[in-house]
């Protein structure tokens, strides 16, 4: 910028010379005319141009001075964001431009601006295109400012061209018209450069803004394309999901239901029918040290329907009942019955109700007062029973009544016949749907069971009973759909259920066995056997129905 205003210094102090030089030979020639038309003084006349001709610059140089005033003044008009002593709090609608409180009422003094409207900046609703509209309104000023530039070097070149040779010294007027055109160029140029640099920092920043719009455009166009392809995806999944879980249930249910399963009669030896039993013979405990058998059946009172049965020995030989009573509206309890063997008859020693007693299948005396339950469902109802069975999403349990609380210690299973080894320490469960049985360590300190194993039996096992070597027996129904339809309707003496009896020989980690069927029939004899005893030596057997008789066999066949 030095170098541009040297060389224009230099082009107008030579202009200037010339300018003087020509207009001082025309000075001469009109000043021979005058002194022959007539005399006068032509110092007085000289003095009197020089004071002219330097009242011309020296109007000028105030007239550059006031321009310069006026301009620093007009700096006030200019947005007060490029002013860092400045504090913009107001914006003009009109002139798209921010103002502090000061220079709004400076700028917009005359009373053509009387009509502007300035709005607080918090409260402005600013947008790219007034951004555009206060850029081109600064544009229009610097062009201006240009213009007015222009008009002073004219300017100043008309003045010089009047200067006289003999008037004061034209270097002298040169170098402060210079000072002034170099201060004047300075101030423009920094403000041209501030003004360059905010608009760049403008541009730069609606750049950013803009480039951050459209990159959260393409980010939502993304997030929408992945939500639709998503949306296809997961229809896809869910169809192939409901489709698995359809194939599932068809392929779990032929497999439950047993169908195309066919059962052929054999029997470990001769065997009849008990007379005397009715309604049924759901559960049977064997009392060996009393050589005795407790069955569920004979009663039908609408209050009282048995169903599991277990047995305790208190220490001073009385032997303790543990029965599963429904009834009709089938609310379930737990009912204590003490044997009195000389009488013959059970007396009546506690009933308990729980709120984990949901839907009692079998139980399991575990103390004098202390007993386990086996729920086969989480539903009193029978059309959310049958729902778990159909979906496999069972909701059973295996609770711990301790005499004054009950625990729980399986949860979302269906569990059905329960029983403990001989030493106590060995549980036995059915899961009757899964068709396997389930084997855990019992620890009946801390009330709590450990896992050992679970062996599969491909046959629905219902109630079980411990022989005096420790062999688990077991009825079971093979073909589980003809059960269904003779429970469903076991008055229809057409309906038969086949019975299963298998001996499970477990090793000693108690993680395989060795299983033995003893007797098959398919249900026209002995229909839903649903527990077997041995007794005797293992000589002799009893087998439980549901609804029907109590079928005694002797056992002729050497098991082992």
């Amino acid at each position: 910028m030095e170098d541009s205003q040297e060389s224009w210094i230099q082009q107008f102090s030579q202009y200037f010379d010339e300018s003087v030089h020509e207009r001082g030979g025309r000075f001469e020639k009109r000043k021979n005319l005058k002194s022959k038309e007539k005399k006068a003084d032509p110092i007085g006349f000289n003095r009197r141009r020089r004071r002219s001709n330097s009242s011309t610059f020296l109007e000028l140089i105030n007239h550059l001075e006031s321009e310069e005033s006026s301009k620093n003044s007009l700096n006030s008009s200019i947005s007060c964001d490029n002013e860092p002593s400045h504090s913009a709090i107001y914006y003009c609608e009109v002139c798209h431009l921010n103002f502090c409180n000061e220079c709004f009422t400076i700028a917009h003094a005359p009373r053509v601006f009387s009509n502007h409207q300035r709005t607080k900046i918090t409260d402005s609703s600013q947008n790219e295109d007034d951004y555009e509209k206060s850029l081109s309104r600064l544009l229009e000023r610097i062009e201006i400012a240009s213009e007015k530039l222009e008009d002073q070097i004219e300017t100043t070149r008309s003045a010089a061209s009047t200067f006289r040779l003999d008037g004061p010294s034209h270097q002298k007027i040169a170098v402060v018209i210079a000072k002034k055109f170099d201060r004047k160029m300075k101030n423009v140029m920094g403000d041209l450069t501030e003004f360059v640099t905010y608009v760049e920092q403008l541009m730069n920043g609606m750049k950013e803004n803009e480039e951050e719009k459209l990159k959260e455009v393409r980010m939502l166009k993304e997030e929408i394309s992945r939500i639709l392809n998503g949306g296809i995806m997961m229809r896809d999944v869910l169809i192939l999901i409901l489709l698995a879980f359809l194939a599932q249930f068809v392929f779990r249910s032929l497999l439950t239901l047993d169908i195309n399963k066919r059962v052929y009669n054999h029997r470990p030896g001769p065997c009849r029918k008990i007379e005397g039993v009715v309604n049924g013979s759901e559960d049977i405990t064997v009392v060996p040290e009393k050589n005795l058998a407790f069955i569920t059946s004979g009663l039908e009172d609408a209050q009282f329907l048995p169903h599991g049965i277990s047995h305790w020995v208190l220490e001073n030989g009385t032997v303790r009942l543990f029965l599963v009573v429904h009834s009709k509206n089938f609310q379930h309890s737990i009912v204590i019955l003490d044997y009195d063997e000389e009488k013959k008859q059970l007396n009546h020693v506690r009933t308990i109700k729980d709120e984990q007693f949901v839907r009692p299948n079998d139980v399991l005396a575990t103390g004098e007062n202390s007993f386990l339950v086996a729920n086969d469902g989480g539903s009193s109802s029978n059309i959310e029973n049958l729902l778990e069975i159909a979906t496999g999403f069972h909701r059973g349990s295996l609770v711990h009544y301790d005499g004054q609380k009950s625990k729980s210690l399986l949860t979302n299973t269906a569990t059905n016949g329960i029983i403990l080894s001989n030493d106590k320490k060995t549980l036995y469960v059915s899961f009757i749907y899964k068709e396997t049985i389930g084997v855990f360590d019992w620890d009946v300190k801390n009330e709590d069971i450990q896992k050992i194993s679970e062996i599969s039996t491909l046959t629905a096992c219902d109630n079980f009973h411990i022989d005096e070597k420790d062999n688990l027996w077991s009825a079971c129904h093979p073909v589980l759909h003809e059960a269904s339809k003779h429970l469903s309707n076991h008055r229809d003496q057409s309906l038969h259920s086949p019975t299963q009896v298998l001996r499970f020989k477990f090793a000693a980690d108690k993680k395989s066995a060795e299983i033995l069927e003893v007797f098959s029939d398919d249900g026209r004899f002995t229909s839903a056997g649903v527990v077997a005893t041995s007794f005797d030596n293992g000589k002799q057997m009893l087998i439980g129905t549901v609804f029907r008789d109590v079928t005694h066999c002797d056992i002729d066949v050497n098991l082992d």
